[in-house]
């Protein structure tokens, strides 16, 4: 039984090495808007956050990919509230669909670890600030198209939903255009 795990181990790591060179990394930075679906201690709000991006990642071959994202937005003020912002860490799963050599669109899913920062700011109870934080586990979902400028430089657009559900936010959807790098 050793054995046949062994050589099973073998195998793959074998098979993974063959195809190492159709594995492409990546780096990138998005910039953008997002949109918020307020939960019921903020219903009726109505701000954009403006959002950045950082993000790494491996394309597996032409049709399959993962990466990896860091993000932050800016503060929007809550009327009667205090200043609300967010970021986030982010795991996709991206299924590419090639139209030609330069255009691919592509789909995602994953799911992203968000923090939501309330700034209250000094209140009419306390003599000091007042700051709420709240972490969140949401699925995210989305799409875009991505033109490869050449093969190192490719440009991208993207729409992502991240249904968060807390009191504060419900869900988030995002629009950025970046750029990635291949190496």
């Amino acid at each position: 039984m050793k054995k046949s795990l062994l050589l099973a181990g073998v195998a793959c790591l074998l098979s993974v090495q063959a195809n190492a060179s159709e594995i492409k990394p990546y780096v990138g930075f998005d910039i953008g808007g997002a949109k918020a679906d307020y939960g019921y201690w903020l219903d009726g709000e109505d701000d954009t956050f403006v959002v950045s991006n950082f993000n790494i990642g491996a394309k597996f071959n032409k049709y399959f990919g993962v990466e990896f994202s860091t993000q932050a937005s800016s503060e929007v003020d809550i009327e009667g509230m205090g200043d609300l912002s967010y970021s986030s860490v982010n795991a996709d799963v991206i299924a590419y669909a090639p139209v030609n050599d330069k255009v691919d669109l592509f789909g995602l899913a994953g799911v992203g670890y968000y923090t939501l920062d309330l700034d209250m700011g000094e209140n009419l109870f306390q003599d000091c600030d007042t700051h709420i934080q709240n972490q969140e586990v949401a699925f995210r979902i989305g799409g875009g198209i991505q033109y490869n400028i050449n093969e190192k430089w490719a440009m991208r657009g993207a729409v992502r939903h991240a249904f968060i559900d807390n009191d504060y936010v419900e869900s988030l959807t995002e629009f950025t255009l970046g750029v990635r790098y291949n190496f």
